[in-house]
């Protein structure tokens, strides 16, 4: 008697175990910059970046300090494409960062991501970018930018040839994590700007927000190994333009 009930007691335990490791992984958040087929919105990145631009109202405050810049927000894509948990992750200030979060809370559902032909959960992060221009008085007005940028009124935005897949496929092969980032333990999202040229060559690279630990360094080199990209587009014609991107640097675990 006492070993069948000992029997069933270890059934229950083993029972138990495996539900909550199936649960821990329909649990588990992805980063969208390690997977093979991350999280998309409908129609594309020129489709995200046209719907903040039709829907992105310019705080009175910000553009009466002439406050501009990237905000970078991030938020979860879950398994049936809704958006949820976004938070803003560097602020401006005067406004933009709640303008932000309230036009990304108006997005319609993303086509979700999938690891190993399953659809997971997926952490995912961008840049609003808030451009005032110059009016005719010289001073920031509210408008289209000369330089087109990540939240302009564009036809076509800047691209990396055969898509983001390619682009973070390149990442992974050419980034060398730094010495000093793996001694000291130093993980996280590098985030980088740049010009895309009319050409599309790449100048003018940035770091917005290191980490440091050599990190920071290592984007940039790798941002300058990368090909020529396919250009913005204004009317018709291939024109300047501004991008930003997050490098992820993430160690494995032990």
């Amino acid at each position: 008697m006492k070993k069948l009930i000992f029997s069933s007691l270890f059934a229950v335990l083993l029972l138990t175990l495996c539900l909550n490791e199936t649960k821990a992984q329909d649990d588990k958040v992805y980063s969208f910059v390690s997977m093979k087929h991350p999280p998309t919105y409908p129609g594309g990145i020129a489709a995200l970046y046209k719907f903040l631009a039709q829907n992105i109202k310019y705080p009175k405050e910000a553009a009466e300090k002439n406050i501009q810049g990237n905000v970078f927000v991030s938020f979860i894509v879950g398994k049936d494409g809704s958006v949820s948990d976004i938070k803003v992750d560097r602020k401006i200030g005067g406004g933009t960062d709640e303008e932000a979060i309230r036009v990304l809370k108006m997005m319609k559902k993303w086509n979700p991501g999938t690891e190993n032909g399953k659809v997971v959960k997926v952490a995912y992060n961008m840049p609003v970018k808030f451009t005032l221009y110059k009016g005719s008085s010289g001073k920031p007005a509210l408008g289209k930018d000369k330089v087109a940028s990540n939240g302009s009124q564009m036809k076509n935005q800047p691209s990396y040839p055969d898509g983001v897949q390619a682009l973070y496929k390149f990442l992974g092969q050419n980034i060398k994590y730094p010495k000093e980032a793996v001694t000291k333990n130093i993980q996280g999202d590098v985030f980088v700007s740049f010009m895309v040229e009319a050409d599309g060559s790449i100048k003018d690279i940035k770091v917005v927000k290191g980490i440091g630990g050599g990190a920071d360094e290592e984007a940039v080199r790798v941002v300058k190994l990368m090909k020529k990209w396919n250009p913005a587009e204004k009317d018709g014609k291939p024109v300047r333009s501004s991008f930003s991107l997050p490098i992820k640097f993430t160690l494995a675990a032990k």
